[in-house]
């Protein structure tokens, strides 16, 4: 889309409390239109047919994910993380490999010991990931290495691809970036993402 070229384009040269504000206040606008619909959308009170509900009967369930996204992010990981185990969640923390930061190795460990998950959001999140066949798949690869070397889950572009072992699923399964066209590999991630979440849940 025009509109990401533009903002991936501009994106090096606009200091990072800008964007923020920015971000800020485009989120505030899009709150102010789905006010009345969010977090409850119309028709999802219902439960599916021959669903047998959540486990150990609870009445619903959330998901926390992070995109960490600069130096700061980083910083306040673990900060973020006792806050969340003193409240009793679990969350997915969603690095740049390739980023303007490094995600040190034992961040990672000290997540993952506490039952947080660890993924991969995007390789260098520049805009150019699905820019063309060529460069998708090369950059695949090293999605592909980095989610191997941290035993990270994969997200990218709001995709994740969980790479879990569940009795359901069998083995772990790894990204079948390579090879795939961007569409369709966003529609494989998509509906994998949604089967594997609920074999979890069960």
């Amino acid at each position: 889309m025009l509109r990401n070229r533009i903002y991936y384009g501009l994106k090096p040269f606009v200091p990072e409390f800008l964007r923020t504000a920015i971000r800020r206040k485009l989120a505030m606008r899009l709150r102010k239109q789905i006010g009345d619909v969010w977090p409850i959308m119309p028709g999802s009170e219902w439960a599916p047919e021959n669903w047998p509900g959540w486990p150990g009967g609870k009445k619903f369930a959330f998901v926390l994910t992070h995109d960490v996204e600069s130096k700061t992010g980083v910083s306040r990981c673990r900060s973020l993380m006792e806050l969340e185990l003193d409240l009793g969640f679990r969350s997915s923390f969603n690095f740049i490999p390739e980023g303007s930061y490094r995600v040190p190795v034992e961040l990672r460990q000290e997540l993952t010991a506490n039952g947080f998950e660890v993924g991969i959001h995007d390789l260098k999140h520049d805009g150019h990931l699905f820019s063309s066949r060529r460069k998708f798949k090369r950059r695949a690869a090293r999605i592909n290495a980095y989610a191997r070397e941290w035993g990270a889950s994969v997200r990218c572009v709001h995709f994740r691809y969980r790479s879990i072992r569940t009795p359901a699923s069998g083995p772990s399964h790894d990204l079948p970036l390579l090879g795939a066209t961007p569409d369709r590999q966003l529609q494989q991630r998509s509906a994998l993402s949604h089967q594997l979440f609920l074999e979890r849940l069960r």
